[in-house]
């Protein structure tokens, strides 16, 4: 979501000419445009959760043209005057060395990181010129500045898990930022993190969904996950988490949470 910072907080959508036609206009009232570029992933949306992740209704990789949007955006906001602030507290050293900035190959004015500087430690950092750091306005005295100062290997893998295995996930990647995608519908996929855990893989707040590299990883350390991860999948499949179900399951689903909402809406228990 695209945040316009004035003495308010507006927030407009991504990949929206109205958003850059509000810029243009009121260039004179606003401090700064902030984006978060890892929303390219869902755009305008929120993560997906795990009920999304259960029925495998996502996808992985930037919205195309996202990139060019970026780069029309950076360009309103310079000619405008207005403050670009990249949110790289998740995507900063994730995607590229310069973060989202290298990976779409466009700069910003401010960038904000989190705690990757810090090894894992709660930290936060605003990047900036000097100009736009100081407390105060160079021009203006009275004014105050409120504007806070590898995967190619990767993607292989699924044959080895798909082919010569048959077990129903899919790898993908961007960047190096990853995710696990069932190839068959299944109630029990979300039990697979708890697996992978078991076989020594720590994973990320959104379950499957979204995992991440180190951008220093080399080839000893994705044969050493790959590993683990066929490990996972062995004992996942022995469990029967992944036997082939009778019935269809998206209808099921459909059915159950269709009756579950008609008897909100009616009030029954």
């Amino acid at each position: 979501m695209l945040t316009i910072a004035k003495l308010s907080l507006l927030a407009w959508q991504d990949m929206n000419e109205l958003s850059l036609t509000v810029i243009k206009a009121r260039a004179s009232e606003i401090a700064a445009v902030m984006i978060n570029p890892l929303q390219c992933f869902h755009l305008n949306q929120s993560p997906p959760s795990d009920v999304v992740l259960s029925s495998n209704n996502r996808k992985v990789g930037p919205t195309p043209g996202y990139k060019e949007w970026l780069h029309k955006l950076a360009d309103v906001c310079k000619t405008a005057g207005v403050v670009l602030v990249f949110d790289e507290v998740y995507t900063g050293f994730r995607l590229h060395p310069r973060g989202a900035q290298g990976a779409y190959d466009v700069k910003a004015d401010i960038v904000v990181y989190g705690k990757t500087l810090g090894g894992g430690l709660p930290i936060g950092v605003c990047c900036g010129p000097k100009h736009l750091m100081a407390r105060g306005d160079v021009k203006k005295a009275a004014r105050v500045n409120y504007v806070m100062a590898s995967m190619n290997a990767f993607l292989k893998w699924q044959d080895i898990m798909r082919r010569e295995k048959g077990y129903p996930i899919q790898l993908t990647s961007w960047y190096s930022v990853w995710s696990i995608l069932y190839s068959n519908p299944g109630r029990y996929h979300w039990l697979f993190q708890y697996y992978l855990k078991d076989a020594g893989v720590n994973l990320s707040w959104v379950g499957s969904g979204r995992l991440l590299f180190s951008l220093e990883w080399q080839k000893a350390d994705y044969d050493r996950l790959l590993e683990r991860l066929l490990t996972a999948c062995e004992e996942m499949q022995k469990g029967g988490w992944w036997e082939t179900p009778v019935a269809n399951i998206k209808s099921k689903l459909g059915m159950e949470i269709g009756g579950a909402l008609f008897k909100n809406i009616l009030g029954l228990s």
